[in-house]
């Protein structure tokens, strides 16, 4: 709804269909109002200054400006609140853009919205070292007076802000993009971990929908920790790394997510691109506000790997029967909100501090998924959805088990680190294949998980050394 068009449908049914973006719309004004009036009397006040006016009669002087403006003020005041609202006309290459998607709209299924993006980005690079980038930064700066002023004062406190969020970071308040590697990512997010978040307590609480800030935000938080824990050859790679995690930060925007979906399927078209086509489908069918209630209804992430899947995770009452996706550990997946589910963009996650999460970060262990075949008679078998929902659940509790007697057990502290992650991924690998080979028999021809809860070293007293 970049700009007014004649309705698509008429009557009732057009009217309810165009009522959340009327409600938008409203918000929108009521917001281009408040900023129109603050902008007026700022304008009015240092117009007042200018002339030389104190007292009772500057005061008078504003009061007529602001009664009578004229049209420079009027024209300065309406443009703040576009600036303010992200709704500035476009120029450019986003201009271009934004035409053909007006003249071919199908491109509004892979980008519905370019002005607000544009704007929302360049909101936020003012307020940066990157604001000499920008010719509307440098033709404020060149214009001189409160134009120059306002422009150095956005990009100095903005960096400011920039530069206390990174510090933030490394000290674990603020969090960024996910890890490169993602096997760590895994193990952190079993525990709780949760990026693009603040960290209050024990709690995660989402920044990502709180644009512009979130930009500052995500990139001072990958500033600051994305070299943490990199070996030398990912060292070597930062500045790829660091540009590659801002871009996936934006990917993530409600704003960019169709364009940065079909760009992975297109890099991808094997393994993405049927998702990304079942999304569109799904979306385009099933409105977003059945999707939103279904998930209030229903928090539980599901499995879903078929169209038909992705139809029923999107309708209330429907979702449930899908199986729920799993952490390492086997334990389903949720997704918490800060307030009133049914209206909160801010997603919450719970810290663990689950020993077992923390032996393995510390040691730099390997958290693969669980695998979603098996091998029969030299043949590629993928597990169902619901085999593989109930694989992985038996997998990740028994390995949670395995592991956490280990590191309760004597012995484990004399061990060095590198014997302690090869008893983990021993412990960890162990369990798929039990579980895998039907619980009845172990990898060693016993039943391997009474065994280890009672004694977790004999399972690997008698292993073969190919194990």
């Amino acid at each position: 709804m970049e700009a007014p068009t004649q309705p698509a449908i008429g009557g009732v049914g057009g009217k309810i269909v165009r009522a959340p973006m009327r409600m938008l719309s409203a918000e929108d004004e009521v917001f281009k109002a408040m900023a129109r009036h603050m902008e007026m009397a700022g304008l009015a006040d240092r117009r007042a200054s200018m002339e030389g006016l104190k007292g009772k009669a500057k005061a008078d002087r504003i009061a007529d400006l602001l009664n009578n403006p004229p049209d420079d003020m009027l024209e300065k005041a309406f443009d703040y609140a576009r600036y303010v609202t992200f709704q500035r006309p476009l120029a450019g290459l986003p201009q271009t853009i934004s035409t053909a998607t007006q003249r071919h709209p199908w491109l509004k299924l892979i980008v519905p919205f370019v002005r607000t993006p544009t704007n929302l980005l360049k909101f936020a690079a003012e307020r940066s070292p990157l604001a000499p980038l920008l010719k509307e930064w440098r033709a404020d700066v060149v214009a001189g007076g409160a134009r120059r002023d306002l422009a150095l004062a956005r990009a100095m406190v903005g960096t400011g802000f920039g530069m206390w969020m990174a510090d933030l970071a490394r000290q674990g308040v603020i969090t960024g993009a996910p890890p490169s590697d993602k096997n760590k990512e895994r193990i952190l997010r079993a525990d709780g971990w949760q990026p693009y978040s603040v960290k209050i307590g024990n709690k995660y609480v989402g920044y990502s929908r709180v644009d512009p800030i979130a930009l500052t935000l995500s990139t001072a938080a990958d500033l600051a920790t994305k070299a943490d824990g990199m070996n030398e050859r990912q060292l070597e790679q930062y500045p790829a790394l660091l540009v590659a995690s801002i871009i996936k930060s934006m990917g993530d925007k409600t704003w960019l997510s169709g364009l940065s979906d079909f760009m992975d399927a297109y890099n991808d078209p094997m393994r993405e691109g049927p998702r990304y086509v079942r999304n569109l489908v799904a979306s385009s069918v099933i409105p977003a506000a059945s999707a939103q209630l279904a998930r209030t209804i229903d928090p539980v992430r599901r499995d879903s790997r078929s169209l038909p899947d992705e139809l029923m995770a999107r309708l209330p009452g429907l979702s449930q029967r899908l199986p729920a996706q799993t952490d390492i550990w086997g334990q389903p997946m949720t997704t918490q909100r800060l307030g009133p589910d049914l209206l909160s963009p801010v997603t919450t996650t719970e810290r663990r501090n689950d020993p077992v999460n923390a032996a393995m970060l510390a040691l730099g262990s390997t958290a693969t998924a669980f695998p979603k075949f098996h091998m029969v008679n030299g043949k590629r078998v993928d597990y169902t959805p619901q085999e593989y929902a109930t694989l992985s659940a038996l997998a990740g509790q028994k390995a949670h088990d395995w592991i956490a007697a280990l590191i309760k057990g004597p012995g484990w502290a004399s061990k060095d680190a590198g014997t302690q992650a090869k008893l983990i991924k021993k412990s960890i690998d162990t369990a798929r294949r039990d579980v895998r080979a039907g619980g009845g028999k172990g990898l060693f021809g016993r039943p391997s998980l009474p065994q280890a809860a009672n004694d977790p070293w004999a399972a690997f007293s008698d292993a073969p050394a190919s194990h």
